[in-house]
């Protein structure tokens, strides 16, 4: 009986106690948390003074991070679009001069056509004003001289072929001479187109006229247009030809064939496919 009163008083006490400590605590919950926030603000300002102090005395090296990235995006952005242009260079490059000659006719166009030039214009076309009576007289002398060799030229190579037709006439002569007397036209006519054959004319024969012979002048124009507009293929022989042994014969037959292909320069287009020869078997060599 007294042990359970002890326990009754005892428990009576701690629950006062409690009940005490409780309205206490109630009491200094905002003391509590007014502390709590000034020593949670300590912290954080103390965090952030020194994370500030240390951007501070890293400012260098965050400048030096800041300019390489910086180089890298820009040196990426550069190579795209260099691999870009590259790979279109030849479309900007046929537009550039596509608006060159535009301009450039437009221009002329106002030079020739218009009544208020712009100075620039004028600039443009200035150097067509350099050329004097005496530059005039020059051109025509060199374009007279140049007909002049063409002229020589061609009438050495008549003089050659001259001669090789002299040949080919005392060859018939002499075989004409192996045969009988009797023989008719018909005879010395087959016996000249088989000696023509055999020194290499490729139309000589009666079949002339027909369809093979036609379709191989056909295929012989094919191949001279090729030959004049390609001069790699020519320049590569030429440059062949220096390197070996080849006899004399041969490469002043060749120097003909080549003159007699291109015309002998006479005409604009065959003098600029010729210079153009010229150019790139200079490029091999």
């Amino acid at each position: 009986m007294v042990s359970s009163l002890q326990a009754f008083s005892r428990a009576s006490l701690v629950r006062l106690r409690h009940l005490e400590l409780k309205r206490n605590l109630d009491y200094a919950i905002p003391n509590v948390t007014n502390f709590q926030a000034y020593i949670r603000g300590v912290i954080a300002r103390n965090d952030y003074h020194a994370w500030r102090e240390h951007l501070h005395r890293s400012n260098y090296v965050a400048i030096i991070l800041q300019a390489l990235l910086r180089g890298v995006l820009i040196r990426r952005h550069f190579k795209e679009k260099m691999d870009y242009y590259c790979t279109n260079l030849s479309k900007v490059i046929k537009i550039q001069s596509l608006f060159r000659a535009k301009e450039t006719r437009e221009q002329y166009r106002q030079l020739t056509m218009g009544t208020n030039v712009s100075v620039g214009t004028i600039k443009n076309f200035v150097h067509l004003l350099d050329d004097s009576e005496a530059d005039f007289h020059e051109e025509i002398k060199v374009e007279r001289l140049r007909k002049q060799v063409v002229e020589c030229i061609r009438e050495n190579q008549a003089l050659e072929n001259e001669v090789n037709n002299l040949d080919v006439k005392v060859a018939l002569v002499v075989d004409n001479a192996k045969k009988r007397k009797g023989a008719d036209s018909v005879t010395t006519n087959a016996a000249r187109v088989k000696l023509l054959a055999k020194h290499g004319d490729p139309f000589s024969g009666s079949s002339a006229v027909d369809h093979v012979a036609r379709r191989k002048l056909e295929l012989y124009q094919q191949l001279f247009y090729l030959l004049q507009t390609r001069g790699e293929y020519l320049s590569r022989l030429f440059l062949k030809l220096s390197l070996d042994n080849v006899p004399e014969p041969s490469r002043r037959f060749i120097e003909r064939v080549v003159l007699a292909l291109f015309g002998y320069g006479q005409d604009r287009r065959e003098d600029f496919l010729l210079l153009k020869l010229l150019q790139a078997s200079c490029l091999l060599v």
